[in-house]
């Protein structure tokens, strides 16, 4: 790999690996507060909220990388004009169409990662995520018990005299039940640790040194035995909701595959046209990847030795309307609008956009872009207003 090409990249990288993880973060950090008012307000484990933010990264992750690689390159050429090692390049030779190189390459990567998410890791992660706030808003007995407070669950009662902060780990178990077989049975123990399927089935518990008394419901003299144990397994209750319903409720649930399947053999309670909107969408959401770095470096290559970052202001802009576009077109789409004009369209016009204002700005050779004419109008709008400013106090 050439000098220049490695370079490039190792300025790079290190701006897209910082830019993800805040992006990540602040994505993340928005719906902690949910999820945290989900599960404390269901009286649910507190692993519970890491896992729920597992299940919820695919889904910002997909967001998160493609803007966080687009303003990485937006920062890197920016640095790069502004200190002048831009025009460096230019007089050894290297034009923008081979510093552009090294960025197709991770273009390539990127979306490889994308596609991995939005067809396998999305779906499924979604899918999770919701089978675990069913299983957190079912009303589950470890949600009821209290410390020192009796709980009633059909024909077994359940008493503990401590519970640990995340209400997985007992100190001090008590429980009575009367079984099928016609027994009454009393079992202690001194700790004991939860059991719970997340998809909602029945709970049980581990209990550790403890005493296990059954008693015949006749009363007979030989109808009792007691049992000494280090570890047992009870049952908490059979009157849990069943396992979760199966994938693929919400067309956002299918992979690629299962929704090309869908399109061609419509089955379920789903229109087909939410097929065709969900996977054109998708599609059209990776091949975008595509424009991006030629915009990012369009907009980048802005005035020398610039403090001001219009550009970014800029792309980000053009992003978020995209975006809302896209958006806009999978709803048409659901409306009986053709997918080649909802979607394909914008995805064209977004591509011969991106190339036009690269192919301008290398054919210039490293002039100023479009970014000039807004720095250019804003420096006039500024220039007018502190002179107004000026004349005014001279006045008074």
């Amino acid at each position: 790999m050439p000098t220049f090409d490695r370079y490039i990249l190792g300025q790079i990288f290190p701006s897209l690996g910082l830019t993800l993880v805040v992006a990540l973060a602040i994505l993340l950090v928005e719906r902690l507060l949910r999820v945290l008012d989900l599960v404390l307000g269901n009286s649910g484990p507190l692993h519970y909220v890491a896992q729920m933010l597992a299940y919820l990264a695919p889904h910002y992750l997909g967001m998160a990388l493609p803007f966080a690689f687009f303003l990485a390159i937006l920062l890197t050429f920016n640095r790069l004009s502004r200190e002048s090692e831009f025009d460096a390049f230019l007089s050894a030779g290297v034009g923008l169409h081979q510093l552009i190189r090294p960025l197709l390459l991770v273009t390539f990567a990127i979306l490889a990662i994308v596609a991995v998410t939005f067809n396998y890791l999305q779906p499924h992660a979604r899918y999770a995520y919701r089978s675990l706030v069913a299983a957190l808003q079912n009303p589950m007995l470890y949600a009821a018990v209290r410390e020192g407070v009796f709980i009633t669950q059909g024909q077994m009662t359940f008493l503990v005299d401590k519970i640990s902060f995340d209400r997985e780990s007992y100190g001090q178990v008590f429980i009575y039940e009367d079984d099928t077989q016609g027994q009454t049975v009393v079992t202690t123990a001194k700790r004991g640790v939860l059991e719970k399927n997340p998809t909602g089935q029945a709970s049980h518990a581990r209990l550790y040194d403890g005493k296990r008394l059954a008693v015949q419901k006749d009363n007979a003299a030989d109808g009792a035995s007691v049992l000494n144990f280090s570890e047992i397994r009870v049952s908490l209750g059979n009157d849990q909701l069943g396992p979760f319903r199966p994938r693929g409720r919400d067309e956002r649930e299918f992979t690629l595959f299962e929704l090309w399947d869908r399109i061609k053999h419509p089955t379920g309670d789903l229109r087909p046209t939410f097929y065709v909107s969900e996977f054109n969408g998708r599609l059209v959401r990776m091949l975008s990847i595509l424009g991006l770095p030629f915009l990012a470096v369009s907009l980048a290559l802005g005035r020398r030795r610039s403090t001001r970052f219009y550009g970014i202001a800029v792309g980000g802009g053009t992003l978020i309307i995209y975006h809302e576009i896209l958006q806009f077109g999978e709803r048409m789409i659901n409306r009986g609008v053709e997918p080649l004009v909802a979607l394909w369209l914008p995805l064209a016009v977004f591509l011969a956009i991106s190339g036009v204002l690269f192919l301008r700005t290398a054919f210039l050779a490293g002039e100023p872009s479009i970014v000039r004419a807004l720095e250019g109008v804003i420096d006039r709008l500024v220039d007018v207003i502190f002179r107004n400013r000026y004349r005014g106090a001279q006045h008074r």
